[in-house]
Order: C-alpha cells, then sequence, then structure tokens
C-alpha cells in the first residue's frame, strides 16, 4: 500500500505542474473579470460590513473614465465585467446607461449584485432593457426581524416586494437575465437558511449559501462555525482572476480592499494589461506564492481561504 502510493504521488506531481504552469499562463493574459466600481455610494448599514472605516470619499465614477476602462475591456477580451463593487450600484442613476455602454462596446458578460431596496418598478424595466446578463441579489434573512437586524437602513417587505416584481417582469418580458439570490450564513441567518433555500429557490436560477468573510480582519466573526486559526496555505486565487477598480480609477489588490490600501496601478494613465503584468501585482503574487500573506497589509488578516478549501485551484497548488 505504501509503495502504491508512493508512485501514485510521484505520478501527480509533474500533472500537477503542468496545469499549474498553463493555468498561470493563461490567467496571466487578462483579468477573466474587471470590477467597476461606478459608485461607492450606499443605502444601508450593513453589521457585516466594514463601511463604517472606508475614509476614501463618496463618489460616483466619471462617464468618460469608465468609457476608456470598458474600451480596453473590449480590446483584451474580458469575459466578465462587473459595473459595482463597494457601493450599492442603484444608487447611481446612470447604472442603466452605463450597462448598455458596456454591452455594445465588449463580448462580456455584464453582472452586478444588488440589495434591491431601490429596484422600482422603474429600475427593474431599466436594468431589463439594459442588456444585463446576471443579477445577484443580497436578502439577508428569511424574517423581517433577521434582516433588519442585519441589513439596517432597509425595509424587508419592500426588499422582497422589489425582488419578486423584478422576477415577475423577467418573465413576463421574456427576458434571459440570470437571477441570484443570496443569503450570508453567519450566526444571525444560520437558522433560516433552510427556510430561506426552500422560499427561493422555485422562484429564482439559483439561491447562494455565502460563507462569512471579515473582509481582511476589518469587522467581527459572526460565523463561530470557521476555524480562524488556519490560514493560507497556496496563494489567493483573487490575484489571478480579478481586477478592482475603484470610482477614481486607482485599481485595488483585491474587491475586499474597500478602502484601497494597496494600489497596484490607476487606469486614468494605464492600461489593464500593463498592470495586469506590471510589476507591483506581480511582486505580491510571488509573496503570495511564497506565502508571505503577513507581508501584504490588505491579506494579512484575511480570511478569503474560506472559499478556496478542497478547490481545484487549492489542489493544483498543493495546498491539501
Amino acid at each position: 500500500m505504501k509503495i502504491f502510493f508512493k508512485k501514485k504521488v510521484f505520478q501527480l506531481r509533474p500533472f500537477r505542474e503542468a496545469v499549474k504552469y498553463f493555468s498561470i499562463k493563461n490567467r496571466l493574459k487578462r483579468p477573466l473579470k474587471v470590477t467597476i466600481e461606478i459608485t461607492n455610494a450606499c443605502n444601508s448599514d450593513c453589521i457585516m460590513c466594514p463601511r463604517q472605516s472606508m475614509t476614501r470619499p463618496v463618489k460616483n465614477m466619471d462617464f468618460e473614465l469608465y468609457k476608456k476602462i470598458i474600451d480596453d475591456c473590449g480590446k483584451v477580451g474580458v469575459k466578465i465585467i462587473q459595473p459595482f463593487n463597494f457601493g450599492e450600484p442603484l444608487m447611481y442613476n446612470r447604472l442603466g446607461e452605463f450597462i448598455k455602454y458596456a454591452k455594445e462596446h465588449t463580448k462580456s458578460r455584464i453582472q452586478i449584485s444588488s440589495n434591491a431596496a431601490l429596484l422600482t418598478n422603474e429600475k427593474a424595466m431599466e436594468l431589463l432593457d439594459s442588456g444585463l446578463d446576471r443579477i445577484n441579489i443580497d436578502i439577508d434573512g428569511f424574517t423581517k426581524d433577521t434582516f433588519e437586524k442585519v441589513r439596517k437602513n432597509l425595509d424587508f417587505d419592500r426588499v422582497v416586494e422589489n425582488t419578486e416584481r423584478f422576477i415577475e417582469l423577467k418573465k413576463r418580458l421574456n427576458k434571459r437575465i440570470f437571477i441570484t439570490i443570496s443569503i450570508i450564513n453567519m450566526d444571525e441567518t444560520s437558522g433560516e437558511i433552510v427556510e430561506f433555500e426552500r422560499y427561493w429557490k422555485p422562484r429564482v436560477d439559483r439561491v447562494l449559501d455565502v460563507k462569512y468573510n471579515t473582509w481582511t480582519g476589518s469587522v467581527e466573526d459572526r460565523n463561530e462555525s470557521i476555524n480562524n486559526s488556519k490560514r493560507f496555505n497556496c496563494p489567493c486565487k483573487m490575484l489571478w482572476d480579478q481586477m478592482v477598480i475603484l470610482q477614481d480609477g486607482k485599481v485595488a489588490l483585491c474587491c475586499l480592499d474597500y478602502d484601497g490600501k494597496v494600489i497596484v496601478g490607476n487606469m486614468k494613465n494605464e492600461s489593464i494589461l500593463n498592470i495586469w503584468n506590471g510589476k507591483i501585482l506581480n511582486n505580491l503574487r510571488q509573496k503570495q506564492i511564497e506565502l508571505k500573506f503577513d507581508e501584504i497589509s490588505t491579506c494579512r488578516a484575511c480570511n478569503q481561504y474560506i472559499y478556496m478549501e478542497g478547490s481545484q485551484w487549492q489542489y493544483m497548488w498543493g495546498g491539501f
């Protein structure tokens, strides 16, 4: 048994190294996903969000800057564009216009995430006509009491009403938009997830039970079931998958770097490929390959590893 096991490991190692080489080489051609923060304004004060710690000014992205980014996305063949980041996209009254421009100038899949509090009939029609491919609606709770304790300043009944109306409009107008409903699995919501899934699964394309993230250690851990003594045992996938552009054009390390503490470039005067294959980002990738997460301020206390445990990405790097 021992000899067979050793032979199997020996056979797997060169295969895994080959997969890793070609996967990384392909990922460095361009980001799979570009996240564009068209606004960092929000209408909610969620208990799991570090919004109160953000020091960046609350502003909308200039349309000319947005067009430059989108044109670059189309040029390099980005597969997914997300015109939202650390904010509620429906707070920006030009959202539909922004989505239309992206659809007309790229072949990318366009997707957003929203809390649906502002998803009025007018806004729903605007999104359905914009060419939007996917929308995720965050509803953290199955009951009014739980939801309003978690997503402060929002009204549960209005969010559910807006969401159900959007679903019905999609069906009535025969639109192909893919609708996801998500709930963050934390101490406050864990007891309602079964009922939540039972209610929403027949109504939408997908329901997500999302693991709780501490935003690089910026907020209280609200999920006691996660072992916080664990650490990354492979590089974080984000640095090979996604580029995050803040409302002023600066490119943050990742979507969890809500305050832009680690900046790797600026789309006002650089291109996507120059930043993606630039010295700053490649140096940070190398630190992660060497598991020197403590040398990167944003990564030091991050628990993003919970999304990679048992994944193909983790296996590829030998982190199991």
